[in-house]
């Protein structure tokens, strides 16, 4: 899940969403992921793959929740 977490922190240096929407991000990807053995470099680079689209596909939906500000 490594891949999740830069992608998390990427988006955040980028300003796209806030420190604390990290670790939403991170388990987000982490409960839509099913365990498998990494037998293969094909399946790890899968996984890999899968944790970056899934962790974009969170940010986005971050990026289009309206932030509330308290004041």
């Amino acid at each position: 899940m490594n891949a999740a977490n830069e992608e998390a922190v990427g988006a955040f240096i980028q300003e796209r969403i806030g420190l604390t929407e990290i670790p939403h991000v991170i388990e987000a990807v982490m409960n839509s992921h099913s365990n498998q053995p990494a037998l293969d470099i094909e399946t790890i680079l899968e996984a890999d793959r899968y944790a970056r689209l899934a962790a974009l596909s969170e940010i986005e939906k971050l990026e289009k929740t309206p932030t509330i500000v308290a004041g």
